[in-house]
């Protein structure tokens, strides 16, 4: 389909500049697009698994990482089209119309317009069912794709928008759209590469790359069943990650470069170990809960993450990593604030501004890619310049503070309530739930609105001597 209005064309070079930063920064992010098969048919400019459609929503993402401030400028023009061009596919869906409706989804939630993005992934979901995607292709007795090559491409895809299911699901704390039981997709195969796909990298990602680079709702239930359901998902990620191949092992003491999206896979299994173990915000002011296994899980999580951080900057740009990142900082960031309150701690205690000024620096590195980013650092600060001078006030603003982990989790009292409109013990007893809702995402980490300026500097040194103290 032609554009002629559009600057743009698939095949010039600022579209091909950003595919490239796409495909050599955060393809492993986003494996609902099947590399070399997408290079093999635009290089044709034909073929089912590429579309125009599908190119721009990829420029659109090689826009919002880029380093050229020129080329960042671009997002907003290609998340535009691709836009448009979405909904004018939907008449006619393929799989590259579903493909786009993923990345364009991630991308507008991490740019603070939640609803859109929901929508966008929720159609997706939808799609994935009205194709057929949830039955096998290899069971379909009537099917468009008869090569084996193509049927292991629609299995690849279906797990990778699973995934993405189930991470929104963890995100917004909504259910998910897509359920096991509901499906009978085999498992993933290794599939042969294209006999053209070393020139293809050579054409259009980078020269002389290796052509292996990148091999690749709440219910009510019992807290004595729901404890043995938490030990049992402990014990599985615990085996899981146990059993990784050598290649994707990571330790604190590991030493040389470690490829990027294995230390991304380490931040998410930690990101739901603190999930799975946080206390819900109604238990802590139990000594026994406090005192817990699961809360000692929550910190060892957490210094891993942040060794993790630490590993990750040596080499790597915080701005390349996907949507859940934005998921593991809040996480980290929930962690220290439980650790504040569980021990009564000041801010200027190093146990709680060393790690607390590492997380937010982190926080403002991605901020430009993610600026739903915004509204969390600027809660944390501002609770930070409200601490209390005296044993009162200090008291209410612990209170506070758990309104503040109820927004890190969730929001169960609305946003602007978080700062003194209930005291400190009604302030305790609501249910912290999942992480953030949509109202809180789209009143407070709007680009538009004013709150969600992040501006650091005025607590930022206060952190940092605190923590070299």
């Amino acid at each position: 389909m032609e554009y002629q209005a559009f600057p743009f064309q698939p095949k010039d070079e600022t579209c091909r500049q950003l595919m490239a930063t796409f495909f050599q920064t955060v393809y492993q992010y986003n494996m609902c697009v099947y590399r070399e098969y997408f290079l093999r048919d635009y290089h044709a400019e034909s073929g089912p698994y590429y579309s125009d459609t599908l190119m721009f929503s990829i420029c659109a993402v090689g826009a919002s990482i880029s380093q050229e401030p020129t080329l960042r400028a671009l997002l907003p023009v290609f998340l535009k089209r691709a836009g448009a061009m979405v909904f004018e596919s939907l008449e006619l869906p393929d799989l590259t119309t579903l493909q786009s409706l993923i990345i364009l989804g991630h991308l507008e939630i991490g740019q603070g317009r939640s609803s859109k993005g929901w929508l966008f992934c929720g159609m997706a979901f939808r799609l994935t069912h009205e194709m057929g995607l949830h039955l096998d292709p290899g069971n379909w007795t009537s099917s468009k794709s008869e090569s084996s090559v193509d049927r292991e491409i629609l299995r690849r895809v279906y797990w990778a928008v699973f995934i993405v299911d189930k991470q929104m699901s963890l995100y917004f704390g909504r259910p998910p759209a897509l359920y096991p039981h509901e499906a009978n997709v085999r498992n993933t195969i290794r599939i042969p590469y294209p006999p053209e796909w070393e020139s293809l990298l050579d054409s259009y990602i980078a020269k002389s790359i290796s052509s292996t680079a990148f091999e690749d709702g709440l219910a009510t239930t019992c807290a004595t069943k729901a404890a043995a359901t938490a030990q049992q998902v402990h014990t599985s990620l615990v085996k899981w990650l146990a059993t990784l191949p050598q290649k994707l092992h990571w330790n604190q003491w590991t030493v040389g470069q470690v490829p990027p999206y294995v230390l991304h896979l380490h931040m998410v299994f930690h990101t739901g170990m603190i999930i799975l173990h946080r206390p819900p915000r109604q238990q802590l002011d139990d000594a026994a809960i406090a005192a817990g296994e699961g809360v000692e899980v929550c910190y060892q999580s957490l210094a891993a993450i942040l060794r993790l951080f630490k590993s990750y900057s040596r080499n790597y740009r915080f701005e390349t990593l996907p949507l859940d990142f934005v998921h593991t900082l809040s996480a980290a960031a929930e962690v220290v604030m439980m650790k504040r309150f569980l021990e009564r701690s000041t801010w200027d205690d190093k146990d709680i501004s060393k790690p607390l000024a590492q997380i937010l620096d982190v926080m403002e590195a991605v901020q430009n890619v993610y600026p739903c980013m915004c509204g969390i650092r600027d809660s944390i600060s501002e609770n930070i310049r409200s601490e209390g001078v005296n044993e009162e006030a200090q008291q209410h603003q612990y209170g506070v503070e758990l309104e503040l982990m109820d927004i890190l989790q969730s929001a169960a009292a609305p946003f602007p309530g978080a700062w003194g409109a209930e005291d400190a013990e009604s302030a305790t007893s609501a249910d912290l739930g999942f992480l953030l809702t949509d109202e809180f995402l789209n009143q407070h980490f709007s680009r538009d609105n004013t709150a969600s300026e992040c501006n650091v500097t005025q607590w930022r040194p206060f952190l940092l001597s605190a923590a070299k103290s």
